[in-house]
């Protein structure tokens, strides 16, 4: 038996630690696919960037596990080590919101990704990069206001293709103002490891258009 090596970099308090109850069946998903897995499980902020910079074995496949964070440092260390290979990097969604792999229709269900990362399929995705150094896979932000800054084009868009749907298709010629409001936030999607909404971290949860235009 010819084994594949896997460097499995993993958050342990990504998403309140959802990762601990998943680690050995997901650990099992890999090796019955015939993957020799080598676990590393990160210890503070950076480390996965450094870990898979530092990289001495010759893998096969870097996988992650972790929010989006954690996906954003095995991507940075791949490419700040020009002299390694680059192998494609499976990523199992264990954060807070996972919204790179919700936008690219990655299992949110972990071991069901791990599934399809054992399939060994894989696809290309786009890299932003800027100051030739600072590299993103989904977002990139900064100044004071990054958080307000990056929910307002998906509130207003969301608004926007409601009040469309309403209006202009002639479904509700009075869905606009607070009506809008009012939909938007009870359609809102919980998000597992929160208990308490709304909060002031993540107000009433994720957006869901269908879920609004449903209750309208």
């Amino acid at each position: 038996m010819i084994w594949k090596k896997i460097l499995f970099v993993f958050n342990p308090v990504a998403g309140r630690s959802q990762i601990r109850n998943s680690l050995l069946d997901i650990i099992e998903i890999l090796s019955k696919a015939e993957y020799k897995v080598t676990c590393y499980p990160t210890t503070g902020r950076g480390d996965a960037r450094r870990v898979v910079r530092e990289r001495k074995d010759d893998y096969l496949y870097i996988v992650c596990a972790g929010g989006d964070g954690t996906l954003d440092e095995v991507v940075s260390g791949m490419m700040e080590n020009r002299d390694k290979p680059f192998v494609p990097i499976g990523y199992i969604p264990a954060g807070t919101t996972n919204d790179f792999a919700s936008s690219l229709h990655i299992p949110t269900d972990m071991l069901k990704a791990a599934e399809v990362i054992a399939q060994g399929r894989t696809f290309w995705c786009d890299l932003g990069c800027f100051n030739e150094k600072d590299y993103f896979t989904y977002v990139a932000a900064f100044g004071l206001f990054t958080g307000t800054s990056f929910a307002c084009p998906f509130v207003t868009g969301s608004a926007a293709l409601l009040m469309e749907w309403g209006i202009q298709k002639g479904n509700d010629p009075f869905l606009f103002g607070e009506k809008v409001k009012a939909y938007l936030q009870k359609s809102a999607r919980p998000i597992a490891a929160e208990r308490e909404y709304p909060n002031p971290r993540l107000g009433y949860g994720t957006l869901c258009i269908l879920s609004a235009i449903l209750l309208s």
